[in-house]
């Protein structure tokens, strides 16, 4: 009775780390990369200024979700001949997992820490805070439900997630802001006279002449400014560019 209350104990640990890095890529693929919405540090304006800061922090966030991944997956294998008399338990701790990463990312990135907001460029960044965090605190009820559930739930939990990753992705306002980062090679004059033919009027430029950003009246034509030179399109709906515009960048 013992080592099976044990086996079931490792299991469910293996599972939640699962979980958890499943959480932890869905924010950074889908939030940071295709949405471009924040960056881990993008709360902090110290870091928040410096792109290749963030982008390295998000790489380093990833990389932290690629181990939790990998000793989820070592324990399940050292598992592996009793994974068939609790498989459910798998599944319900993934759910679990994924749920709690929304969760402690709300708590402690949104509020306590301030590292960043789900959506700070919206009308209302609060919504979406309690938007994920609702998610997350739905995962964990439905991973105390799953064990009752039969295998053919799975699919639809699925499906559910990621119906809601494609609401997430409709824009809920078209926005008008780009960022570029041109070919260092190019001139400040020749930049300019790129977003001039292009119809975008100059917003702000890094202290480096790195990052440009431009509002243009059809933000998604942004993707035009690869014909003139840019290395890095933001805003784009391709997902060009894995970077948020920041306007009050100087």
């Amino acid at each position: 009775m013992q080592s099976a209350t044990r086996n079931h104990r490792q299991i469910y640990i293996a599972g939640t780390l699962l979980g958890v890095a499943l959480g932890g890529f869905f924010d950074g693929i889908l939030l940071h990369q295709i949405l471009q919405w924040h960056h881990l540090l993008s709360g902090l304006e110290a870091a928040g200024a410096d792109l290749s800061r963030m982008i390295l922090y998000d790489g380093l966030f990833h990389a932290l979700m690629y181990v939790l991944m990998l000793a989820g997956l070592v324990m399940l294998w050292r598992q592996r001949q009793h994974i068939g008399k609790d498989g459910g338990s798998v599944v319900s701790a993934v759910l679990f997992g994924f749920g709690l990463w929304h969760v402690l990312d709300a708590v402690l990135s949104h509020w306590i820490l301030g590292l960043h907001r789900i959506h700070p460029e919206s009308e209302n960044p609060l919504f979406w805070d309690l938007l994920f965090l609702g998610l997350g605190i739905l995962c964990i009820a439905l991973s105390r439900f799953r064990l009752r559930l039969n295998r053919a739930a799975l699919p639809v939990i699925i499906a559910g997630v990621i119906g809601l990753g494609v609401a997430a992705s409709v824009p809920w306002r078209p926005a008008d802001t780009v960022a570029v980062v041109f070919d260092p090679a190019s001139s400040a004059s020749e930049n300019l006279m790129a977003a001039t033919a292009l119809g975008a009027r100059l917003v702000s430029v890094t202290s480096d002449g790195r990052v440009w950003t431009f509002r243009m009246d059809d933000a998604q034509s942004g993707w035009r400014f690869y014909g003139h030179g840019a290395w890095l399109v933001s805003g784009t709906y391709g997902g060009m560019g894995c970077f948020v515009p920041r306007p009050g960048e100087a």
